[in-house]
């Protein structure tokens, strides 16, 4: 995923227009702008605050241009419902690590993020997001070349591969802020009933209030189909559904 950000503080910035430089609106739009410009037909919804900053007038110039926005606040899993979601200022926690760092600091740090995960998202049904900086070798790191909130290229496998097996156990989704994004907005709202059904085939009808052109995420409906059925063949309109 592609998403806004700016290098400087919006909270400084006067309201302005996304004609006008050096102003909040224009900053915002310039970011979705410039990546739309670059990459024909790809559609910029997110936005990641810089330095996690924000006030209510930022968070009202973005919403006319991203879909989210995400900030920094303290770790705090979220509500799948559409309804309870903060979308102007997403909870997200910036992985940081004591100012002390070591192989065995850096470890104590996973292990309490992966007991929150356990406890905070997967028992309680809810999702976050996390932010990363720099990626580099703990040797590096070591050697007096901190970066931006580094993270250790040992840490980063580790974490990866903690996330890599709670995904295999279905007990995670792993994915971008955009396909939480959308999935969480077209699944809260989408209708869809029966139309008709016989020996042969069921018909549905589905539809939602969403541009579809933004919101294209996979959705997952689940059907009781006649244990006499040796085959499904699923179409939507004219096109076989794989």
């Amino acid at each position: 995923e592609l998403a806004g950000h700016d290098g400087d503080d919006l909270t400084r910035y006067p309201w302005g227009s996304h004609n006008t430089p050096h102003t909040a609106q224009f900053q915002l739009a310039a970011s979705r702008i410039n990546i739309e410009k670059r990459i024909p037909g790809y559609q910029v919804i997110n936005y990641a605050y810089p330095m996690t900053t924000y006030n209510s007038k930022v968070q009202e110039a973005g919403a006319h241009f991203y879909t989210s926005l995400r900030a920094g606040h303290p770790p705090q899993a979220m509500s799948p419902s559409a309804s309870e979601v903060p979308w102007l200022a997403l909870h997200s926690r910036v992985i940081s690590f004591p100012q002390e760092r070591s192989e065995a600091n850096d470890a104590l740090v996973l292990d309490e993020i992966k007991s929150w995960i356990d406890t905070e998202v997967i028992q309680a049904g809810k999702w976050h997001l996390f932010t990363a900086h720099d990626v580099l070798p703990l040797d590096s790191i070591l050697a007096g070349d901190p970066g931006y909130f580094s993270i250790s290229k040992r840490w980063m496998n580790d974490f990866a591969t903690y996330l890599t097996q709670k995904k295999l156990e279905k007990k995670l989704w792993v994915t971008t802020q955009q396909n939480i994004v959308k999935y969480i907005k077209e699944r809260d709202a989408l209708t869809w009933g029966i139309i008709s059904e016989n020996e042969n085939e069921i018909v549905l009808n589905l539809k939602d209030t969403l541009v579809d052109s933004v919101y294209n995420h996979p959705l997952t409906v689940e059907l009781f189909l006649p244990k006499t059925w040796k085959g499904v063949r699923i179409t939507q309109g004219e096109k076989t559904v794989k």
